[in-house]
């Protein structure tokens, strides 16, 4: 292939990239780490805390895939971590389901409240069922410095 014939082909490869990312949701661009066309479409569209049919945000789809530093990006742009999906799920129970210490962390040092809600929706205590999907990770919960 000549030069010319190459950047032909780099550029439609990039439209047609372009294209498939532009049409995913904000929610499955938080979840699959895509910063660069996660950031443009909260900018341009006011989505950081949009819903998707279950209730999940985009911080909680970026929260149970691990994207770490689109939950970062996320919680400085201004999403709301205490948000609930509608069975009750936060951003925490779903990070805190997959072992993903380090987003529970920061999800506690913005102050969500682990002792709030279980998968019922009912109050627990400080022994609720979002603690116990962590302790096996790092240990029962009792202040971010043991984390």
């Amino acid at each position: 292939m000549n030069h010319r014939m190459m950047n032909m082909y780099h550029t439609d490869v990039h439209e047609a990239f372009y294209g498939i990312v532009s049409a995913l949701s904000v929610h499955q661009l938080a979840a699959q780490g895509e910063m660069l066309y996660l950031a443009t479409r909260i900018e341009q569209e006011n989505v950081i805390n949009h819903t998707d049919e279950e209730g999940f945000t985009p911080l909680m789809w970026a929260a149970a895939h691990g994207q770490i530093a689109v939950v970062e990006f996320l919680l400085q742009n201004g999403a709301d971590p205490q948000l609930l999906g509608k069975g009750r799920e936060s951003a925490l129970s779903l990070a805190c389901s997959k072992g993903y210490t380090d987003i529970v962390k920061m999800l506690l040092d913005c102050g969500v409240d682990v002792n709030e809600y279980d998968w019922e929706g009912s109050y627990e205590g400080p022994k609720g069922p979002q603690v116990q999907g962590c302790s096996g990770t790092w240990g029962e919960y009792s202040s971010p410095t043991n984390l």
